[in-house]
């Protein structure tokens, strides 16, 4: 009997270590970073590597500006006043930052984006995310963002183990959330 269980438990695992990357890889779009005429970021890690990823791409000139886009209000501040405080800090200068303080979703980010990005005359985007977002922000902002503005995504893929993201409770988390809502919006479109 616990020969059996074990050899049971042995085979799960052997094939969770086989079918888990290709579930995560499904949601990880990465494009080359290309020069545009502005970085968004949108809120959503509490680690800062959205931020970080971002600015080393701001200081290598793929950007003249960037857009920090989310809320999450926190009492008198929002995310979005510590994501700026925080690329501050890593160098970027004050007059380059934009900011959205009034969306909460992906969807909200890119309508909110294109209104900024219409407003400065830009053609071009980077979008900036996490590597378990990816696939549905590219998505969302080429939906909503018109044909003639050039809409590219990318993430750090250092800051994602696609081999072992279910080990990990929290990665599990992203990647459980974004099947979650792309079978949302697949029943109730976005």
């Amino acid at each position: 009997m616990i020969g059996t269980l074990f050899t049971i438990i042995l085979a799960g695992t052997l094939t969770l270590d086989t079918w888990a990357p290709l579930i995560a890889r499904f949601l990880i779009v990465s494009e080359t970073a290309q020069r545009s005429d502005v970085i968004i970021i949108p809120s959503g890690t509490e680690d800062g590597g959205r931020i970080r990823y971002g600015v080393s791409l701001y200081k290598k000139g793929f950007a003249p500006k960037m857009l920090l886009s989310g809320s999450s209000y926190l009492v008198e501040e929002t995310g979005i006043d510590l994501m700026k405080v925080y690329a501050l800090s890593l160098g970027v200068s004050e007059g380059d930052i934009w900011a959205d303080h009034d969306s909460g979703s992906t969807v909200e980010n890119a309508l909110i984006a294109k209104e900024i990005v219409n407003k400065n005359n830009c053609r071009s985007v980077l979008v900036v995310t996490s590597p378990t977002h990816s696939k549905r922000t590219k998505l969302v902002f080429n939906k909503i963002f018109p044909k003639e503005i050039s809409v590219r995504v990318s993430c750090d893929p250092s800051t994602f183990d696609v081999k072992n993201w279910w080990k990990i409770p929290a990665k599990a988390r992203e990647v459980g959330y974004e099947y979650f809502v792309f079978l949302y919006y697949f029943l109730f479109g976005y």
